[in-house]
Order: structure tokens, then C-alpha cells, then sequence
């Protein structure tokens, strides 16, 4: 004998509580095993043929003077899935922050942000930095080095990167010209920059591989293994190692 006294219709909330539930599960599964998104977190755009050059790749290099254009990279985006990417600006010209952004004004789904350079330490820094910080896509600078006239982390470079952080930028470091130490002061100085990230840059060309993997011979061992204990130590920081191979577009 069937002992629930309750009727058919009482049962009609509860299966559709119970398929609502399978169905956030099922969509839940479908969203986890779905393909993450891929973001290119640094590319430099430039155009050799430019009136003037440009100071950065230099004419010897015969693997990166070139033209390296949207066109380039939407190209090796679309066929290696990477959705979005975020631009690093390697010119010392201030304006050039203002070229990059416009040269990718027609596409901001794929280009999604700016690492610019500006001239940390300088009465002209803050005035600057209001201007480009207007457009979100400007996320931050990356400090290459100091301006002429700037020596070292003096009140002025201090000012300035607390500026910076004050907006809730980020700050990019070069390791050729830096090192963790120069990091660990940024950190400790200003603890609520949004992340410090120490960038080391090899560049290898296809023809090189073979034979030492990169210019210089590789990452050093020593700044390996600072690396590997830097971000326990200093929790606002991210680590970034790159080596940009030559590629045929």
C-alpha cells in the first residue's frame, strides 16, 4: 500500500525544483569544461617604416626590424586561440603611447590594454599621466629605465610611482636594468601598488635556438632562482619571463 497522503499536484513543485537544479548543475559543467580564454599579456607594435625610425628594435637586429602591425597579430591570434592581448610600449617617445592607442582604437575587444612609458621622476609626469590614464585602456607603465636627468629612486621617482598608484595603475620593471632588490623597495615603499611585476626579456631568433636558446645565453641562474621565492616574499609582486621567437607573418 502506498503510504503518501499527499496529492499528485503536491509533487509538481518538487520536480521542478529537482530540474532546476540539474539544469544549474548542467550548465555549471558545460561552463568548467569549456575553453578558457587566452590573453597575450605582452606584444610590441611598431612600424619601422615610419618617418623618423623608431628607437626601438634597432636596424642590426635582424630579427625584429620589421613592421609588426594589428594586421600581424590578428593573424597569429586567430590561428593559436588567443582572444585579447595587452600591448607594452617600448619607445621612449612619449607620444607614442598615443600612436599604439591609436592604432588600435578599431579593435578594443582584442586589444585590451596599454603598458606605457612615461617619464617617472619628471615635473612632467603627472600631467601626463592624468592624460592617458583617461583611456582605460592605458593599465599602467613599465619602468625601462630612468629619464635623462633622473638619477636612481630619488623624492621625485617615489612621488610619482605612488601617483601611479594612487590610480590604481600597474608598474611593469625591466630586469636588464633593475633587479629583485630594486623590486622588494618598490613594494615595501608602495604596498598598495596593484602589482609590481619584474619582466625579464630574452629574445632568441629561430636561427639561434639550436645553439644557446637565447641571446645571452638564457635566464640566468640567480635571478631563477630569485624568482622562484619572490612572490611569497612579497605577495604585490608577479613574476613574468618571455622569449619572443621569430616568427615568418
Amino acid at each position: 500500500m502506498n503510504n503518501y497522503k499527499g496529492s499528485r499536484n503536491s509533487q509538481v513543485p518538487i520536480i521542478k525544483m529537482k530540474i532546476e537544479n540539474w539544469l544549474l548543475i548542467i550548465g555549471f559543467i558545460f561552463a568548467s569544461c569549456s575553453s578558457p580564454r587566452i590573453i597575450d599579456t605582452h606584444i610590441h607594435l611598431y612600424d619601422t617604416r615610419r618617418d623618423g625610425g623608431v628607437p626601438w628594435p634597432p636596424p642590426s637586429d635582424d630579427v625584429l626590424f620589421r613592421p609588426t602591425l594589428p594586421a600581424h597579430y590578428d593573424a597569429v591570434s586567430k590561428a593559436n586561440g588567443v582572444s585579447a592581448t595587452v600591448i607594452v610600449e617600448a619607445s621612449d617617445s612619449v607620444e607614442d603611447n598615443q600612436w599604439v592607442l591609436d592604432l588600435v582604437k578599431h579593435n578594443p575587444r582584442r586589444y585590451i590594454g596599454l603598458v606605457g612609458n612615461l617619464p617617472i621622476g619628471t615635473d612632467e609626469f603627472a600631467g601626463l599621466l592624468n592624460r592617458f590614464a583617461a583611456d582605460e585602456r592605458f593599465v599602467g607603465i613599465r619602468l625601462r629605465g630612468f629619464p635623462k636627468g633622473v638619477t636612481g629612486f630619488n623624492d621625485a621617482v617615489w612621488r610619482d610611482l605612488q601617483l601611479l598608484a594612487d590610480k590604481g595603475l600597474t608598474l611593469d620593471v625591466l630586469l636588464a636594468n633593475y633587479d629583485l632588490d630594486d623590486i622588494a623597495r618598490i613594494a615595501k615603499r608602495v604596498p598598495d601598488q596593484p602589482r609590481h611585476r619584474p619582466h625579464h626579456h630574452r629574445c632568441a631568433g629561430r636561427s639561434r635556438v639550436g645553439r644557446q636558446g637565447a641571446r645571452g645565453g638564457g635566464v640566468p641562474q640567480r635571478l631563477l632562482q630569485g624568482l622562484r621565492h619572490f612572490p611569497a616574499q612579497r605577495p604585490h609582486a608577479r613574476a613574468q619571463g618571455r622569449e619572443i621567437l621569430r616568427a615568418d607573418f
